[in-house]
């Protein structure tokens, strides 16, 4: 009967290989330029922040029609709707600032991966190989882990070492004995 490596050997190739600085590091550089060509929240804000000030100008040119006398329906119309752009333009101001505030920062994610990482739970093994590992692959008896991050990034061993290892790595698996299909 073949031994297979179990799920625990690509979870913990992919901790000690994913989880050392500089690899994560490069992984949350990429996420982070990822989250920042997403979002356009710097530029949203800067666009609000001149159709508020263009805004109060109007309302103060009109402020001093006002006060040189004149008057009319029509401009005390168009004061109102001025002020009730410049309560929405606010209202999206707000919205926005808190969008930017909301944005994930490297410090964040890091803590993320290295409490998912110290999690003894098979869910958390697996959304680390989920999110890491692209593909294992057997061929000449090596095996290679093929990770999801930038870059070209994989990992093998031979599994005769494997073999001669602790048989918590290994499965028994019936059907893939020499000869078998």
């Amino acid at each position: 009967m073949k031994k297979l490596p179990s799920v625990q050997f690509p979870y913990q190739s992919t901790i000690k290989y994913v989880m050392n600085e500089e690899v994560l590091s490069e992984y949350i550089d990429e996420m982070l330029a990822a989250q920042n060509r997403d979002s356009s929240v710097d530029n949203t804000i800067a666009n609000i922040s001149k159709n508020i000030s263009r805004t109060n100008k109007e309302l103060g040119n009109m402020i001093s029609a006002i006060k040189a006398g004149v008057i009319s329906d029509t401009l005390n119309k168009e004061f109102a709707d001025l002020e009730q752009q410049k309560r929405e333009l606010e209202t999206q101001l707000s919205m926005e600032k808190r969008n930017k505030d909301s944005l994930l920062t490297k410090e964040v994610i890091t803590a993320f991966f290295t409490q998912l990482s110290r999690n003894e739970h098979d869910f958390s093994h697996m959304a680390i190989i989920d999110m890491f590992v692209n593909k294992v692959i057997i061929r000449n008896n090596k095996l290679y882990i093929i990770y999801n991050l930038p870059g070209n990034h994989s990992s093998s061993i031979d599994i005769t070492e494997l073999e001669s290892s602790s048989d918590t790595l290994m499965v028994r698996h019936h059907g893939l004995e020499p000869g078998t299909q």
